[in-house]
C-alpha cells in the first residue's frame, strides 16, 4: 500500500512539472520563444544590434520590412542580389518561408540553417519585428 501511494505521488509531481512546463512555454510571449531561438541558432551568425558587430551574415537590426539584400558591407550571394533588384523586402512571409529554407528560396545562400517547425519560424519572426529602433 504504502509503494503503491508512493508510486501515485511520484507519477502526480512528474505530471504536474511537466503540465507546468507546457503552460509556461503556452505563457511565453512568442517574441520571447524567438530571443531565445536567436540566441541558440542565429547569434552566432548574426547580430541582432544596429551595429554590424558578426560579419558571418547580415546584421538583422530592423530586418522586418527591410529591402532584401540592403545591409552595407555584407557580399550577399547572386540570388539575394537579383532580389534586392527587384526590390523584394523582408516581409513576415518571406521570412518565415525562408527560414523554412533558405537554399531552395534563394540558391547559394550562405544560410545552412532552417527551423522546420511553423511555431518557431512564427517565435523568431516575432522576436525580428521587436528589432527596430526605439521611438
Amino acid at each position: 500500500m504504502v509503494v503503491r501511494l508512493k508510486t501515485h505521488i511520484i507519477a502526480g509531481c512528474l505530471i504536474a512539472a511537466l503540465v507546468s512546463d507546457v503552460v509556461g512555454a503556452q505563457a511565453q510571449p512568442l517574441s520571447e520563444q524567438g530571443a531565445q531561438i536567436f540566441s541558440e541558432k542565429c547569434a552566432l551568425c548574426h547580430d541582432n544590434s544596429q551595429y554590424m558587430v558578426n560579419d558571418n551574415g547580415p546584421a538583422l537590426f530592423g530586418v522586418v520590412d527591410r529591402r532584401v539584400g540592403s545591409v552595407e558591407g555584407y557580399a550577399y550571394s547572386p540570388a539575394l542580389m537579383a532580389a534586392a533588384a527587384r526590390g523584394d523586402t523582408w516581409t513576415v512571409t518571406r521570412l518565415k518561408k525562408f527560414l523554412s529554407g533558405p537554399e531552395a528560396m534563394y540558391p547559394g545562400t550562405g544560410m545552412p540553417m532552417h527551423f522546420e517547425t511553423p511555431n518557431a519560424r512564427a517565435a523568431i519572426t516575432a522576436y525580428l519585428k521587436t528589432l527596430t529602433p526605439r521611438k
